[in-house]
């Protein structure tokens, strides 16, 4: 017998299993038998240690291990999985395109870790360390970190789980709830794997913001909730060993007790993971037959259709009867109808008779037509007869013939379903070859002409043509009982098979069932084969060592030793400080310009002629003195958004929580007189707001007749509730559990005080409700006239978080981007910083501000440099280039504003300097410039009144007529000054920008469709492969439409800016056509326009998947697919396919672009035109005023010196 590895499974039943997978060619699961055969023969216990990328994992085993053997940073550095045993000093580096290369002691080990980073050319690294850390049967797994589902699959693809023992998942303290952590613990609990949670950094938890007791709960809760029943929790620190709440020691002390007592474990995962094997490969001979079964549940569900009742039968068999006496019986209607229309076709009326009178006298021999006829005239005479008779005969026969006889037929085509183009063609065409030598034929030879034989004669005629007639349908007819017959033998057969289908029913299912039962009598087989005793006598063991010893060889393993290599090269742009493109300028301070402003009103005041600049600048001094910015906080769930907003404001005023929080958006706002510092306004969500939330959820429409307590009564049901994901259940339970209390309130505002505050933020019962909050409070942040926005996380536990509005990004004054200093950038955040790097440019100043949060877990200032060019590094590829970039520590900031620890410096004086210059300078740099050009315009034009002033009463008159002329021809000029060129460009524009958005999703179609249809996404063969497809599909279409509108978003915003740049060029334009008339003529200036932007809705939301059938078909199963590289053939179809959809979709809104933009751009140049006419107005009516009246001209001169005082 051979060795034992449980009370049941031998190294004998695994090699027995082993033959079974190779016998029918299932090469991968053989590969993982083989495996397990080898972790029974070297008794190997293997621990995978996995996480969420940047938790810590290479840090903690390097801690563990008492060796810095793997890299460790701040971002992200594992890309490969790396294998760690004791033994002789080696490293095995497994490259993707080159023979294994293994590197004997001793090595550089900075090169190893470069490998170690290296995920494009390597797959894998072994190493083996001369170490008594780690006990010589047992093996280290360090896999790379999580940040996707698509990263989570691939792990479970190359981490070889099936011969992992125990799994150490190791997360951070902010992100246990991340989504993508929880599925893949989910995953693994599924596939019964021992699973040990490893909360790192707890050193960041304060005990002020959470209780750890609360928030060890919260974990535990989650975990129940999702169904993971971890062995044990550890919370650990590598920063502080002496944190009350650190569990490394209890988690190294527990650790040497697994490798030490594994002996069950192995044989627990041997046995569990042989089974494993056996369903898939089961499944995977499901998916072999599902075609095969699909096609015969199509005829099953085809027959069962067609399967009929009693009455169904007896109708059946009436109906055979008349379909085999369909052609006799339709015959028997055609001779019928055919015989009684010529019968009763009456074709010789009375007035017929008489040309046919007339007719038969010209054909007699003896024809004359008087005394003095001439042959001439007898021939013309007998011409004229045969033609009028022939004529008339022909159009009654047309009339009583031949439309009676087509109708006829027609009507028996009805009749009998005759659906034939031919026979239709026919019938329509249906007439005879009737000559008018016919009309002389049917004389009889020597017949005179009486009144008897002209009734003989007549009905010759008549019978002749009626033959004619009778033969040309009798032709036709046989067309139509060729067509009956085949149309009667089709149904004929038709009903004959459904008459007969009980059998063909009987014998599908039975097919059906076969399949099944030989399925599980494989399983059955295979199982026997696990589990009875296998004659240790046959060769299968021996062939299996024998395959090692093979592949062994075939690796071809190479020794070498070491060399450097090259470090990854420098990142392109230098990050932090060198990269702030802003310069403090010699600004003139808001407080000095608001003094010139109000100097200058009052100098220009009672001068006539200075209105239009006398109301400029004192709209600019009210925008300079209530000055008013919104500033948008954005950034991932548990990136420290909220206590950035606190390290800004200078108090721990948001709730601070590990926990997914700020399911609202939050405002805090300048207090005012109606609401007094601390007040919160909270805007309830209405009930149609509320259930349009459900409807997302549950897709399924909103019905009219029901209330939201109708539909959480309905959601108040276990069963009903676990058909959603745990994102949307967590909402609606939430929902459930929140409307008594908040019933009342819905769709009303509400004002509650600062106390009540954080349950609205970080209850989920209350949160779910709440469409926005406003807290007013009185701090130095808010006394500068800033609203901060703090919006919700983008990849929290909470899907409605992730709903981040695009208006934020275009309105606000500043836009504050948190991302977590040792996570760096998530999915989520890509996401939404490619939708940042889209509209960077379409803002007239770079407002864009990015924070890299917790820099105080940087342990010297290199660490901190090289995550901040690494975070600069990455904005640079998302189409940021040149970001402000900060690291700061929010928790310090608080210490630090609060006279806590002056020493620290936790960047937030460096960001605050720049933040406030930028508010309150660069923003401002405009409107200030523009206020003082009209400071300068106004003392310009004050200088030609007074040179007007100077002249004498004649010369005065003359100036008035030409002023008079002037102001006429100006006028006249900017109403002729023409828009159209303007707009021309302004849709040039629009056209370029929707042509490159087109373009750029052709360049891109490959990423999209990689991210969609890859080896995580596609594991199934043949049947079962369909839906994977499907979905795969599903997401390509769903992607695409999300990042089309995302483009089109920003095209809009581009689109704006270009027309600001346009109103300005047309401003300048009518003010040079004003010039050209009076060079002392000025005109307001233009503002920036805020324009309405379009809507824009995800393209290709309701499109018929069905259209893709033909290319999805071209899948036949992974391996040609992946290995051959059919997934190309398949790439290009799609996108052949959806490009039609695509360009319609662009074109559509196009026209809505277009048509949006345009009409403001009218409405825009006629305000625009209409400002310059009121000033050419006034600046005429001053000058024209000083020439009519008695002017002081001292106090002109006087009021310019003051003006050129203001300007100094």
């Amino acid at each position: 017998m051979g060795t034992s590895v449980s009370n049941a499974v031998t190294v004998d039943n695994i090699a027995a299993v082993y033959q079974e997978f190779k016998k029918e060619d299932n090469q991968i699961n053989a590969e993982k038998t083989l495996d397990l055969f080898k972790k029974i023969e070297n008794n190997e216990f293997v621990i995978c240690f996995s996480g969420h990328f940047s938790a810590g994992k290479s840090s903690l085993i390097n801690r563990l291990l008492g060796e810095d053997i793997l890299p460790q940073s701040p971002i992200p550095t594992s890309a490969n999985v790396v294998k760690i045993t004791s033994g002789k000093g080696y490293v095995r580096v497994y490259f993707d395109k080159e023979d294994p290369t293994e590197y004997v002691e001793p090595y550089d080990l900075e090169t190893i870790k470069e490998y170690c980073k290296d995920g494009d050319s390597i797959k894998r690294i072994e190493i083996s360390k001369r170490t008594a850390a780690i006990p010589s049967n047992v093996s280290i797994l360090d896999t790379p970190g999580i940040d996707s589902s698509n990263d989570a699959d691939r792990i479970m693809t190359e981490s070889s789980l099936h011969m992992v023992d125990a799994l150490f998942y190791v997360m951070d303290y902010n992100h246990v709830q991340s989504d993508v952590n929880l599925r893949f613990l989910r995953k693994m609990q599924q596939q019964e794997k021992s699973i040990y949670i490893v909360i790192n950094q707890i050193d960041k938890h304060q005990e002020k913001e959470i209780p750890f007791l609360d928030f060890k709960k919260s974990v535990e809760e989650t975990f129940q909730a999702w169904g993971i029943n971890p062995q044990k929790i550890y919370f650990t620190s590598l920063v502080d060993n002496q944190h009350y709440l650190n569990q490394f020691e209890k988690l190294e002390s527990d650790l040497q007790h697994l490798m030490k007592n594994n002996q069950q474990a192995i044989e627990q995962t041997v046995e569990i993971s042989m089974y494993t094997l056996i369903d898939e490969h089961i499944d995977g001979l499901r998916d072999l037959n599902q075609t095969k079964k699909d096609e015969l549940r199509k005829k099953l569900v085809d027959l069962k259709d067609k399967q009929m009742d009693g009455t169904t039968v007896e109708k059946h068999k009436e109906e055979l009867e008349r379909l085999k006496n369909l052609e006799h019986n339709a015959t028997q209607d055609f001779r019928s109808g055919l015989n009684s229309t010529l019968k009763n076709a009456y074709i010789m009326p009375f007035e017929l008779r008489e040309l046919a009178e007339q007719f038969l006298q010209s054909q007699h021999p003896g024809f004359k037509l008087g005394i003095f006829s001439t042959k001439k005239k007898i021939d013309i005479e007998k011409k004229q007869r045969l033609d009028r008779f022939y004529h008339s005969f022909m159009e009654v026969v047309k009339t009583n013939i031949e439309w009676k006889l087509r109708d006829k037929l027609l009507e028996l085509t009805k009749k009998y379903n005759i659906n034939d183009s031919e026979i239709s063609r026919r019938i329509h065409s249906l007439s005879v070859n009737y000559s008018d030598e016919r009309l002389k034929e049917i004389i009889k030879p020597g017949a005179v002409l009486t009144g008897e034989y002209l009734l003989v004669y007549t009905e010759d005629l008549a019978n002749d043509i009626k033959s004619k007639f009778k033969q040309a349908c009798v032709n036709i007819w046989e067309s139509v009982q060729v067509y009956l017959k085949k149309e009667a033998n089709k149904e004929i057969s038709i009903i004959n098979s459904e008459l007969n289908n009980s059998e063909a029913i009987e014998n599908i299912e039975k097919q059906i069932n076969q399949m099944d039962k030989d399925l599980e009598d494989r399983r059955n087989h295979l199982h026997n084969l696990l589990l009875s005793k296998v004659n240790s006598t046959n060769n299968n063991v021996a062939i299996m060592r024998d395959e090692i010893v093979r592949l062994n060889q075939l690796e071809g393993i190479k020794q070498e030793k070491v060399l450097k290599v090259d470090s990854k090269k420098e990142i392109r742009d230098k990050s932090s400080e060198n990269n702030q493109v802003k310069t403090k300028n010699n600004h003139i301070p808001i407080e000095k310009v608001l003094k010139k402003i109000t100097e200058s009103t009052e100098i220009i005041k009672d001068i006539p002629g200075f209105k239009v600049i006398e109301q400029d600048l004192i709209h600019k001094k009210d925008r300079l003195t209530n000055r008013r910015y919104t500033i948008a906080l954005f950034g991932a769930f548990s990136a420290g958004k909220s206590s950035f907003a606190n390290a800004l404001i200078g108090e721990k005023v948001l709730p601070v929580s590990p926990n997914p929080t700020t399911a609202t958006i939050n405002k805090i706002s300048p207090i005012n007189k109606d609401y007094k510092h601390g007040t919160v306004v909270v805007k309830v969500k209405s009930q149609e707001r509320i259930l349009m939330d459900i409807s997302e959820i549950t897709n399924e429409p909103i019905a009219s007749d029901m209330t939201l307590n109708d539909y959480l009564q309905a959601l108040n049901n276990q069963e009903k509730l676990k058909q959603f994901d745990h994102k949307h259940q967590s909402f609606l339970i939430a929902l459930v559990n929140g409307h008594q209390q908040m019933a009342k309130n819905i769709g009303q505002q509400i004002v509650i005080e600062l106390e009540q505050f954080p349950d609205f933020v970080t209850e989920e019962h209350l949160a779910c409700y709440v469409e926005w909050m406003e807290l007013f409070y009185d701090c130095p942040l808010t006394r500068k006239g800033i609203t901060l926005v703090d919006t919700p996380g983008a990849d929290s536990i909470n899907a409605r978080h992730t709903d981040v509005s695009f208006e934020y990004i275009k309105q606000a004054d500043a836009i504050l981007f948190v991302t977590y200093y040792n996570h760096a950038f998530s999915k989520a955040d890509r996401d939404f910083l490619v939708q940042l790097g889209r509209v960077k440019d379409a803002f007239s100043l770079d407002k864009m501000f990015f924070v890299v949060n917790a820099a105080d877990l940087a342990k010297d200032n290199k660490e901190l440099k090289l995550v901040t060019d690494y975070v600069t590094n990455q904005l640079v590829n998302f189409g940021i280039r040149f970001p402000r970039m900060y690291p700061i520590s929010s928790k310090n900031a608080i210490l630090e504003k609060n006279n806590v620890d002056k020493q620290i410096n936790s960047g937030i004086t460096k960001f605050e300097d720049d933040f406030y210059h930028f508010i309150q300078e660069e923003l401002m740099e405009i409107l200030i410039t523009s206020t003082l050009n009209d400071i300068k315009k106004a003392n310009k034009l004050l200088k030609s009144y007074i040179n007007s002033a100077h002249l004498n009463n004649d010369e005065k008159s003359v100036m008035i007529e030409e002023y008079k002329a002037q102001e006429s021809i100006v006028i006249d000029e900017i109403n002729k000054v023409d828009r159209n060129p303007f707009e021309k460009e302004i849709k040039q524009k629009i056209d370029k920008q929707l042509f490159y958005v087109n373009h750029r999703l052709s360049i891109q179609f490959s990423d999209y469709f990689k991210e969609s249809f890859n080896p995580s996404t596609i594991k199934a063969n043949n049947g079962s492969a369909k839906l994977q497809l499907e979905k795969c599909l599903e997401e390509l279409i769903k992607n695409i439409g999300s990042e089309l509108a995302q483009e089109l978003r920003a095209v809009s915003l581009r689109i704006e800016l270009f027309m600001n740049v346009k109103s300005t060029e047309f401003n300048q334009a009518l003010l040079t056509k004003s010039n050209e008339i009076d060079k002392n003529l000025s005109l307001s200036e233009v503002e920036e326009i805020t324009f309405d932007t379009p809507t824009f809705k995800n393209a290709l939301v309701k499109m018929d998947l069905s259209v893709f059938d033909k290319a999805l078909s071209m899948f036949k199963n992974t391996k040609s697919f992946f290995e051959k590289n059919e997934k190309e053939d398949m790439k290009v179809e799609l996108f052949n396919i959806l490009t039609p959809y695509v360009e319609a979709y662009l074109k559509e809104k196009k026209e809505l672009v277009i048509t949006n933009y345009i009409s403001q751009w009218e409405q825009l140049t006629e305000d625009i035109k209409n400002k310059a006419k009121s000033s050419v107005n006034q600046y005429y009516d001053g000058l024209k005023h000083l020439l009519s009246n008695d002017i002081n001209v001292e106090e002109l001169e006087n009021a310019s010196q003051e003006l050129e005082r203001v300007n100094s």
